[in-house]
Parts: structure tokens; sequence; C-alpha cells
């Protein structure tokens, strides 16, 4: 139970951290981007502003008499009183007359801004405008304005000056960090938009976990991707064949060969997981049939196929290797084998069964039945009365027939003769097959009464954690 559930875990953990990884650096990317994005967009389409300030002291001096237009205790508080003078059209209109810059009343009205200050008799005056120098030279003009003009608009009010404004050197609107926080959410809300809306619409098979969702059949080996493993290319061991095989329109290559590497450890995994689900060493006298399919082509069945004989082959089975995949023949020219007579041939009864048996170089105990000649029907070959028995004259000269049989979607009667198998093996590239193929696989295998053992998952990824023989073999 202990290894099995750290194999579960390793396979959990190699499973998720690369794709969680690959979407935090893709929503750090969407944010820099969207932050980016917001800052061009606001330095470009947002017009700057720059807010002065001056601050006024403001006092009231008691006097029996005024000529001004209202006085003090009329107007309630002092501060706020002159606050309202000062943004007064009254004020204004001076304030436009002292100013060097041309403003009218109304743009100054909108411009101009009086608040109390840090005490209650402070005032403070902001003046927000386009311009940084202009802003100041304003702000300042109000201020004076206002020392001289209070006094005769208000009944004992006076102001004092108690700092002039200075020229802004950053503008206060826009606020560039808002915009770039408000950019970088953005950006990162539609990236992880984006991807949700990417996982929702990816349908692949991406590890042993969708074939589970797929189907409660248990997933017998993955083979790895030989693209993360060092040194897995080019190794030649003497101790067995070595094969590179390419999977049609696949960029996955598998290699086999006599070391105990990450392939070979799959494979007799694949053997040990078959022999548990398929019992091979039985005293009857017919062999096993073992079918090896997929759902469509480049998904790594025929790689998968020859690598299991091979193994077979080598734990001791009198393997016989069928390549029933008529259509598109890929025994031949990956074991470097003569590409006719073979199984055509002796369905449609040219040669006699024994003549087409290849032997494997380099395999201990391997036979190989090539696809043979092209043939205009081969589906009526597959589905015949004739492939009946010579498939029960092969059974009694052989312990296991590995059959690679034609992909399962575009089959029509190939099916048929998946049914004479013992047991067929679904073979799924990881980041290729499709969720939906898999499951018309599987439903077009129920239908034709095909007896299937479970999957095989091809260019899987491969713990970092060394596993022997013994860790994987209770999975």
């Amino acid at each position: 139970m202990a290894r099995r559930g750290q194999q579960a875990y390793d396979e959990e953990r190699s499973l998720w951290a690369g794709p969680v990884l690959r979407v935090l650096a893709v929503l750090v990317l969407a944010a820099a981007v969207g932050a980016l994005v917001a800052w061009t967009l606001t330095d470009w389409l947002v017009t700057p502003l720059y807010t002065a300030e001056a601050r006024l002291f403001v006092s009231e001096e008691p006097s029996e008499g005024s000529g001004g237009e209202s006085s003090a205790s009329e107007g309630g508080d002092l501060a706020s009183s002159c606050a309202v003078m000062i943004e007064s059209d009254d004020l204004l209109v001076y304030v436009a007359t002292q100013t060097e810059f041309p403003y009218v009343v109304d743009t100054l009205r909108e411009a101009i801004e009086v608040e109390p200050g840090a005490s209650q008799d402070e005032l403070l005056v902001r003046v927000t405008l386009g311009n940084a120098e202009e802003a100041a030279s304003v702000a300042n003009t109000v201020v004076r304005v206002a020392v001289d003009r209070l006094p005769g608009m208000l009944a004992g009010a006076s102001a004092t000056v108690v700092a002039e404004a200075e020229v802004p050197q950053v503008p206060s609107s826009p606020d560039m960090l808002v915009a770039v926080c408000t950019g970088a959410v953005a950006g990162a809300f539609f990236g992880g938009t984006a991807l949700a809306a990417a996982a929702l619409l990816d349908n692949r098979v991406h590890g042993a976990s969708t074939l589970r969702r797929i189907s409660s059949l248990p997933v017998l080996a993955r083979i790895p991707d030989p693209r993360l493993l060092a040194g897995a290319e080019g190794s030649d061991a003497p101790g067995g064949p070595s094969l590179r095989c390419r999977p049609d329109g696949a960029d996955c290559t598998t290699q086999l060969t006599g070391e105990a590497d990450e392939f070979t450890r799959a494979f007799r995994l694949l053997s040990v997981n078959l022999e548990s689900a398929l019992p091979l060493r039985d005293r009857r006298a017919a062999a096993r049939m073992v079918g090896v399919t997929s759902s469509v082509h480049g998904e790594g069945k025929t790689c998968t196929a020859v690598n299991l004989a091979i193994v077979l082959g080598q734990s001791g089975y009198r393997t016989l290797l069928i390549d029933a995949d008529i259509h598109a023949p890929r025994v031949a020219p990956l074991l470097s084998l003569a590409a006719a007579p073979g199984l055509s041939d002796v369905l449609v009864g040219s040669v006699d069964l024994r003549n087409p048996l290849q032997y494997v170089p380099g395999a201990d105990r391997l036979f190989a039945l090539v696809a043979g000649r092209p043939v205009s029907r081969p589906a009526s070959l597959l589905r015949g009365d004739r492939v009946k028995a010579v498939m029960r004259a092969y059974a009694q000269a052989f312990d296991v027939i590995i059959v690679n049989l034609p992909p399962v979607v575009p089959a029509t009667d190939e099916l048929l003769f998946s049914r004479m198998t013992d047991g067929v093996l679904v073979v799924a590239q990881r980041g290729k097959s499709k969720n939906e193929d898999v499951r018309e696989t599987l439903e077009k295998l129920e239908l034709a009464h095909a007896p299937v053992l479970g999957f095989v998952l091809t260019c899987a990824t491969v713990s970092g954690r060394k596993r022997s023989l013994s860790d994987t073999t209770s999975e």
C-alpha cells in the first residue's frame, strides 16, 4: 500500500507540476502585458493634469463699520465663508484679469478648489491644469487676490499667505501606478479566462488520470517520452535488439534496448501486468492472442506491439508478432524485414502457413508475420473463415501471439478480427489522443464483443524518482 500510495503521489506530482508552472507563467506574462498596455494607453490617450497647492491663513478682525457686502457672522464659520468667497465669480473675475494666462471664469471655476487645511483657520487652494507652470502661477494669483479682496468682500476677515504654490514635478492625474496595477489585474484576468476556455476546449489525453475518467479500465503501462530522458537516444546494447520506433505522424519516438532504462522497465511492466490480466503460462495447447490497437494512426500502437513482443520473447515465451494493419503496414520496415510474403498472402492461400514467418534477428524466440502484399479489400480477409483457421494453426506453435491491429475509429469490418483475440490493449498517446476518440474506440470494441484488457499510455511523463520493476508491478 505504501508503494502504491507513493507511486500515486509521484504520478500526480508529475502530472500537475508542469501544468501548474505553465499556468503561473502564462498568468505572470498576461499580467505583465496588461500592465504594459495600460501604461502605454494611459500615456498616449490621457492628458496629464498637474495640481499646485497654496495655503492661506484667515482670521477675523472685529470693526464697528465696514463697507463689505456681508459679514463673517452672517456667513457662519469664517474659513468656510472665505472658501465660498474665493470660489465665487466676483473674485474669479478679478483673478482672470490678474493672471498672466488667458483663462476664462468657467475654466477657473473648474480648476480651483478651496478646502479647509490642517487647522480651522487655514485654507488650501488647489489649482489643477494641464500645465504645471500655469497651475502654480494661477494658484499664487488666487491667494494674492484673496488677500487683497477678502476684507472688502467679507466684513472683518483678513487673509495671509502661508505658503505659495510650487511648480509640481509629477502629474496628479492620471495615477500611473493605479493604471499599471489595473492593467496587470485585467491582463491576469483575461489570461486566466483564456486558460480556462482552452482547458474546457482541450479534449486531449494528458495522462493516466484522463484515461481513468474516461473508463474504469486499468492503465497497464506508461511508455516514457524519450525527449524527457537524458541519453535515451542512440543506445545500442548487446543484450537484445535495439529498436528505434517512430509512430506514424508522431513526434514521439520510442526505443527499447537490453539496458535497464525507463523504456525497458516500462515494457517489462507491461508484460508483467499483461500476464496478471491474462495468464500466459497456463498448460493449454493454444497460445494466448493479444491485440494492440489505438483510436487513430500515429499514437504508438505499432511501436507498443513490436516492443512488447520483443520483451515477451526475452522473457522466455515463444512469441509471434503479426501485423494485421494491412492498410498501413509498419512492422516490416521497423524490424528491417522483408515486406512480403505475409499475412495477406497466407489469407488468400498463395503461400503455406510457415513460409512467411521471419525470425527477428537479435531477438529471443521472436518471429514475425508481416502484413504482406497489398490487397484491394483487406477487411474481407480479416473477417473471413480463413483467418480463424490460420490463427488456430499459429496458436498451436507459439506461446503468445501479439497482433498489431488496425486503428479502431476509421476501421469497419476489421473490428471483427479483434473479437478473436483473448484481449485487446488500447494505446493512447499523451497530448495527442482525443478523449472522444478513445470513448468511440471503447464503444466500437464493446459492440464487436472484443475483450479490452486496459490502456497503454505512450509518450508519458517520467517521475524524477527512479523506480525499480518491483515498485511498479503492483499497479
